[in-house]
């Protein structure tokens, strides 16, 4: 013998709970701002870290020309590095890496002294 189902309640809401907006962030992720940039190796700032860590800044959404546009923000105020960037020609700011080429013939990579044995037991 079969059982009767159990009866039901019915003051239950027989609506769905509402369901939340999906809210999708169209807002670009933030540089992280640097230090200025003053280009005349003072007070340890070193030319080649700099632009590595500015460079490494940027989300990937970035472009290049949001990179390049931003440096001139990063150079410090009324420094050489803010008239060197100002001078530059339209064809090394088309491109970060013909500005990334630009930028070391004006701060060359540190050259790499190599010590001989003599020299490092001393």
């Amino acid at each position: 013998m079969c059982q009767p189902p159990p009866p039901q309640n019915t003051n239950l809401s027989t609506t769905a709970p509402p369901i939340p907006p999906v809210i999708i962030s169209t807002a670009t992720p933030a540089v992280v701002p640097q230090p200025s940039f003053h280009g005349d190796y003072e007070k340890c700032e070193e030319s080649t870290n700099w632009i590595r860590k500015y460079l490494l800044s940027f989300p990937p959404s970035y472009s290049d020309v949001d990179k390049i546009t931003w440096f001139e923000l990063q150079c410090a105020a009324a420094s050489s590095v803010e008239a060197w960037f100002t001078a530059l020609p339209a064809a090394d700011t088309a491109l970060l890496t013909a500005f990334i080429t630009a930028f070391k013939r004006c701060w060359p990579l540190p050259a790499h002294v190599v010590l001989t044995v003599g020299q490092k037991k001393d």
